[in-house]
């Protein structure tokens, strides 16, 4: 399920179009395609760390200390329970 939902995210940058969050007129607007784009980028980042680091755990090798970082501070983000 999660990869059609990906495509469809990665298809909502193009059905917003000029969407934005603010007045569009204003520096600090979000145009809200820009806003998609960037979430589609951290879910292929996330997934892309989550695969090394359970690769190599799966494989009794040691995982690359930037990717143990990053997966303790999600960690501390991620609600429980």
């Amino acid at each position: 399920m999660a990869e059609p939902m990906l495509d469809i995210l990665q298809a909502l940058a193009h059905g917003v179009g000029d969407m934005t969050y603010g007045d569009p007129d204003d520096a600090d607007a979000v145009k809200a395609a820009d806003v998609v784009r960037w979430a589609v980028a951290e879910i292929n980042r996330l997934r892309e760390s989550l695969s090394i680091f359970v690769h190599a755990h799966a494989s009794g090798n040691s995982v690359p200390p930037h990717i143990e970082s990053a997966a303790r501070a999600l960690l501390k983000e991620v609600p429980r329970g």
